[in-house]
């Protein structure tokens, strides 16, 4: 089971980055390094908020 649910968050991570990529490099081109860190981090706060929900319901 640990394996499994090890390859399901690794499917994610990876599978993230070619959309999430782009995006964040159009971020820091245009507003620089900082707003791209918080881009990143916004999405983050967001998965886990995400996560939490669907736990609680």
């Amino acid at each position: 089971m640990r394996g499994r649910v090890m390859a399901i968050r690794l499917a994610i991570a990876l599978g993230g980055t070619p959309i999430g990529a782009p995006i964040v490099g159009w971020v820091a081109d245009e507003f620089g390094p900082r707003w791209a860190l918080g881009i990143g981090a916004a999405s983050g706060f967001a998965a886990a908020i995400v996560a939490i929900l669907y736990l609680v319901a």
